[in-house]
């Protein structure tokens, strides 16, 4: 990608991330969740916790679509953990 030569790191996770999404809207799991993972790995590097419980949930919701049960709710479960951890996030009752 473009943004890795600019060693932009945050523009290469966005475009992980609407590559990962265009992937999953077209039923093409597998590559949505190559996507979500690099999206996931530059949100760790960046140390992002609102983009890794973005990456986690897509990741999540890919492996569900590709029938990984045990991995989906694996990556809920660290979804709702970052989700949780953000003290800017108000959560409706």
């Amino acid at each position: 990608m473009r943004f890795q030569e600019l060693h932009d790191i945050e523009g290469e996770a966005k475009a992980c991330h609407f590559l990962g999404y265009a992937h999953y809207c077209l039923g093409n799991y597998r590559e949505a969740v190559r996507y979500y993972d690099q999206d996931l790995a530059l949100a760790k590097d960046l140390q992002d916790k609102m983009n890794m419980g973005r990456a986690y949930c897509n990741l999540g919701l890919a492996h569900l679509a590709l029938g990984n049960l045990d991995v989906a709710l694996e990556c809920q479960k660290y979804f709702l953990g970052k989700l949780f951890l953000q003290p800017s996030i108000k959560t409706r009752r």
